[in-house]
């Protein structure tokens, strides 16, 4: 039984689950849902401190425009790290506590993989000096510790596409001394008195030696100086790990790379990034207090301006902050500008350079450049100037000072701009950002949030309280908030918080409409409307199990139409309405085509379903209401890697053309997983 359905049990005994929950909620990578309180698309920006000043978006309308969406620093209760390739890896520095010598230890980590071969996913040491390694091939497990080959050597096939919980144990009360073990039971066990030397901690990949990383996703890795499991068998843990005194490190669990036991240390990456995908359910629903938002730029010349205005005039302390994901190597992510970078400049620049360092410019001031911001992954910026003496401006990353200035300058805009989110201003040209994610930009005026090292909100600031904590953090905010920006003013968004989507065209949320469910539902006119979804590993479908589905309303039928792909003309998957009226799922250069008539004027459930990797292990169905009717099976085995970097199209075909005339509702991924679609869902799917 595999890990994820052991993680549902617990979570259904417990009783945490509510009632409705989506039990595989989790592994749902995309759930579109609308609301009509929010403006009818996703291009409304709004300042959401009391000043309430506009927000142009430029350009005006997309593609290529500047768009927001749930997936933020908050999205879930829990975070992996995915490992791109073969060369890429997650390095904890080494700390002498690592050193365990003959005692007991435990390391354990949930993992998520397509495919296996002859890799390292877990080391503590180097090649030299291999203190604890894992090697998985696809037919075995095998660990060697303290230089001593095949302590365990066993035959296993892990479960691909699906979410695994692995722990290695040794343990003076274990025969042999140590145990593996994989989604709850005990597999094996070994001998090993060996002396484990402190180390580098390594998972996803060896940084020492490349092409022994193991593709995928890490969640959850935990290094303990004590043994956590015992017998034949465990429950598998239905929640994120905390830190407890025996953690020696906790990782792949936080929204950045970092070690989260009371050890810390430095964390390297290679290419890996963090993805709101995990193991385990949300906690919550999608609220705008709880889990905010995010805004996305996509690196052309998007970017997002608020007039000048003496409201944002900053004469003596003030706070400025923002939370930062970097989604282009070594590009330019231009978090907030105020006034023109230009010889005559005299405001605020704040970015991250091709060297991933931070950088605070200011002309005549002083620049900053410093710290180390890992792509991929959320970073909280923060500008603090306090008082007037030397060293009065630091800068933080992730609340820890990376550079002190001294700065007395009364800061204003400038006419021509104001302030720039996205973009840094010239006189007549923005530079726009490289693809990136920023969220919770605050500027406070009037008062330094800090003194010193703090700890980074765990939820969206507000105009009301500091949000950061630790011993040097202010306890109330007596300063004026004069700008925030929590991008939760989409008007359609993903419900599983993983994702944001840009609004093109005049596709938009329609309400009273013909809704399958409630009062709302997507409109397309079939002339240039569409969803854009940028890429991520989360709506990669791989070569696993997926589950395609949601319901389409032709406004006229006897046209081809796009409802929802991710590849090329001729790679990837795309869901579409034939011209003669049938469901399809056309994959690379074939399709997959349905029996059933579709009429205009109809919501029509419809599913794509992959399971397995034997004949006919792909089929579409469809109907109106009780059964659905198996409308098409593949005459072969459908096993293509959809793996496709591409931007996914929502009411379009892969190349954004075939425009959907008509309406979609409850549209739903599921990654991983073939949901059970033998009746028309009678409610609006659930969003926890």
């Amino acid at each position: 039984m595999f890990a994820y359905t052991k993680i549902m049990q617990a979570l259904a005994a417990a009783g945490i689950i509510p009632s409705g929950t989506d039990p595989y909620f989790n592994l749902t990578t995309l759930l579109l849902n609308t609301t009509a309180t929010n403006g009818a698309q996703n291009n409304t920006f709004i300042d959401s401190s009391s000043n309430g000043y506009p927000i142009t978006r430029n350009p005006a309308t997309g593609p290529l425009a500047p768009t927001q969406g749930t997936f933020s620093p908050f999205s879930q209760t829990g975070w992996s790290n995915y490992i791109s390739t073969t060369n890429d890896y997650v390095k904890v520095a080494s700390n002498a506590a690592y050193g365990v010598g003959t005692g007991n230890f435990t390391l354990e980590a949930f993992f998520y993989v397509g495919a296996l071969g002859t890799r390292k996913p877990f080391t503590l040491g180097s090649s030299a000096a291999e203190q604890i390694a894992v090697t998985f091939t696809t037919t075995n497990i095998r660990i060697d510790i303290a230089g001593v080959t095949s302590v365990i050597n066993v035959a296993q096939t892990i479960p691909l596409n699906s979410w695994n919980h692995i722990a290695f144990v040794r343990s003076a009360t274990t025969t042999g001394g140590v145990a593996l073990y994989l989604n709850g039971s005990r597999i094996t066990t070994g001998t090993s008195s060996g002396s484990i030397s402190a180390s580098d901690f390594q998972y996803g990949g060896i940084d020492w030696s490349g092409g022994f990383g193991l593709v995928g996703y890490y969640s959850n890795v935990r290094y303990s100086n004590t043994a956590r499991y015992s017998g034949t068998t465990y429950t598998v843990p239905a929640a994120p790990f905390t830190s407890d005194a025996n953690t020696l490190v906790l990782s792949a669990k936080s929204n950045r790379f970092v070690n989260t036991s009371s050890y810390g240390g430095t964390v390297t990456v290679g290419t890996a990034s963090v993805q709101a995908f995990s193991p385990f359910a949300p906690q919550y629903q999608w609220t705008a207090p709880v889990i905010g938002g995010s805004g996305y730029f996509d690196g052309t010349t998007d970017y997002l301006t608020i007039a000048n205005n003496s409201a944002y005039a900053l004469p003596g302390d003030y706070t400025i902050e923002a939370w930062v994901y970097p989604a282009a190597a070594g590009g330019l992510s231009r978090i907030f500008m105020m006034g023109d970078y230009r010889a005559t400049f005299n405001g605020i620049d704040i970015y991250t350079n091709a060297s991933n360092q931070v950088v605070f410019y200011s002309n005549g001031v002083g620049l900053i450049a410093a710290g180390t911001v890992n792509q991929n992954s959320w970073n909280h910026v923060a500008l603090v100037r306090s008082g007037s003496a030397t060293n009065n401006t630091t800068l933080y990353l992730n609340g820890a000072s990376i550079g002190q200035i001294t700065n007395n300058t009364s800061f204003a805009g400038v006419a021509a701009n104001g302030i720039s989110l996205g973009a840094e201003y010239g006189g007549t040209t923005f530079l726009a950002t490289s693809a990136c994610y920023l969220s919770n930009i605050r500027v406070t005026k009037g008062q330094a949030l800090t003194s010193g090292a703090f700890t980074p909100p765990t939820a969206p600031v507000n105009t009301t309280s500091v949000g950061w904590t630790g011993a040097n953090a202010a306890s109330s905010l007596t300063g004026t908030v004069q700008l925030l920006t929590n991008f939760t003013n989409a008007a359609i968004y993903d419900g599983t918080m993983k994702n944001v989507l840009e609004t093109v065209g005049n596709a938009q949320v329609v309400s009273p409409s013909p809704a399958k469910f409630g009062t709302t539902s997507i409109v397309f006119d079939g002339t240039g409307d569409y969803l854009l979804l940028p890429d991520s590993p989360n709506l990669q479908l791989s070569t696993g199990d997926f589950t395609i589905e949601g319901f389409v309303y032709l406004d006229i039928a006897g046209v081809a139409y796009g409802i929802i792909s991710k590849g090329t003309a001729t790679t990837g998957w795309s869901v579409n309405v034939t011209s003669g009226n049938k469901l399809q799922f056309s994959y690379t250069a074939t399709q997959l085509t349905g029996a059933t008539s579709l009429a205009a004027t109809t919501w029509y459930y419809f599913a794509v379903v992959r399971s397995g990797s034997a004949t006919g292990n792909l089929k579409l169905y469809i109907g109106t209401s009780g059964s659905t009717t198996l409308d098409a099976t593949s005459a072969g085995a459908v096993t293509d890697n959809f793996n496709q970097i591409d931007a996914m199209y929502v009411g379009a075909s892969r190349t954004g053309t075939t425009i959907l005339d008509g309406y979609l509702d409850e549209i739903r991924i599921t990654k991983g997983y073939a949901r059970t679609v033998t009746t028309v869902p009678t409610a609006a799917f659930p969003i926890q």
